[in-house]
């Protein structure tokens, strides 16, 4: 936040989760709500600039906490909609308002649903029982005790998955 300015960002997410039991699938969405401060600008024109030059590979999305958050919606997954308060007399802080703007309408995201069928859900459930099983042996071993042939049972069940 800078020195001079009483506002700070704000961040708000509302998160919707819905699972059709007819047609076995889940859809997963976000409504972000989001009112930066004018200190962010300096870092969304960096983020902006590198999205627009496409010869440029690396975007500064983690040069600060707010463009980080603001991945998705900068060259993201998902649908954008900005709104531009201007408000005061500083020609100088219109102007930076209105260029950042008309840049970030620019970038071009690539936006996708977020719906997931009942087996991929499970698949994914089974991947992170897998990976807690195998967070177990790993810890087991390492204290240099196999306590009884089960452990065995499990490595060789997570050797034979991981291959």
């Amino acid at each position: 936040m800078e020195k001079r300015s009483s506002h700070s960002s704000v961040f708000v997410t509302i998160s919707i989760d819905v699972t059709n039991s007819h047609l076995d699938q889940r859809t997963v969405g976000r409504l972000n709500l989001i009112d930066l401060d004018s200190s962010i600008t300096s870092n969304l024109n960096e983020v902006t600039d590198a999205l627009l030059n496409e010869a440029q590979r690396y975007i500064p999305y983690g040069d600060s906490k707010a463009t980080l958050l603001l991945s998705d919606f900068l060259g993201g997954d998902s649908k954008t909609l900005l709104l531009s308060h201007i408000t005061g007399i500083d020609a100088r802080e219109i102007n930076a308002t209105l260029t950042l703007a008309t840049k970030i309408k620019k970038v071009q995201n690539n936006p996708t649903k977020n719906i997931e069928s009942r087996e991929l859900t499970q698949l994914k459930q089974r991947i992170t029982e897998a990976e807690a099983q195998t967070d177990l042996c790993k810890f087991v071993l390492k204290q240099g005790d196999i306590p009884d042939e089960r452990l065995k049972q499990l490595l060789a069940v997570h050797s034979a998955i991981t291959k």
